[in-house]
């Protein structure tokens, strides 16, 4: 018989009927010796590596069986008794013997409860980890993410400026040295209006400017 599903950890317990312990066949159909042979064989079996398989393990043609010395000894019974409880139990049809090898028959049946609580356990384990990656995630996502000021700079034109761009753009009127001095005059009144812009004495010094230079701009275009 092939081998089963190698198991890396041994389990830690076994189920035990109470009712078919107690009040079912086993209870008259077997001594109270063979009985504590039983409960050690199904021990010995969960203690195995291979679910149901009393083996110390497995080499190239299969798994490997204990020597009756080795029941006698761990189980502290006589070697008649082996013997006869191991026949006996095959005949029940509790176990399978195959060249030394004992299968516990119908183990997934009644021993499955203890896979069954360790695959709810790692799935629950398995669960909170997703779920608890997903909390992180949606924490993540929904984080504030803080205020960042940006510095924007902005082409603010001044008062000074829309009145310049207001004025006669006559190049031949513009050209006088009449025209030239207001003009410098105008920009310094401007510059002095950017850096003091409640300086009344700027805007008025602008708007003179700009006033000679709308009087010399009009007289040199007649």
């Amino acid at each position: 018989m092939p081998p089963t599903q190698y198991r890396p950890s041994r389990r830690s317990w076994v189920k035990l009927w109470v009712n078919e312990w107690l009040d079912g066949t086993i209870r008259w159909q077997l001594t109270p010796e063979q009985r504590s042979f039983w409960a050690d064989l199904l021990a010995l079996a969960g203690h195995s590596r291979f679910p149901g398989v009393v083996t110390p393990g497995e080499d190239g043609s299969g798994f490997v069986a204990y020597p009756v010395s080795f029941f006698c000894s761990t189980f502290g019974c006589p070697e008649t008794v082996v013997k006869e409880a191991l026949a006996l139990f095959e005949m029940q049809k509790r176990i399978r013997n195959e060249n030394g090898v004992i299968y516990i028959v119908n183990w997934d049946k009644y021993q499955s409860e203890y896979q069954q609580k360790r695959q709810r356990i790692e799935y629950k384990k398995s669960s909170d980890s997703a779920a608890n990656v997903r909390t992180m995630s949606q924490q993540k996502s929904t984080a504030v993410e803080p205020e960042v000021e940006v510095e924007v700079e902005v082409e603010v034109e001044t008062e000074g400026e829309k009145r310049r761009k207001a004025l006669p753009q006559n190049p031949k009127a513009l050209s006088s040295p009449e025209l030239k001095q207001q003009q410098k005059q105008l920009r310094q009144a401007e510059r002095e209006m950017k850096e003091h812009p409640c300086s009344a004495g700027a805007k008025m010094a602008f708007d003179e400017a700009m006033g000679a230079i709308r009087r010399l701009a009009a007289k040199k275009s007649l």
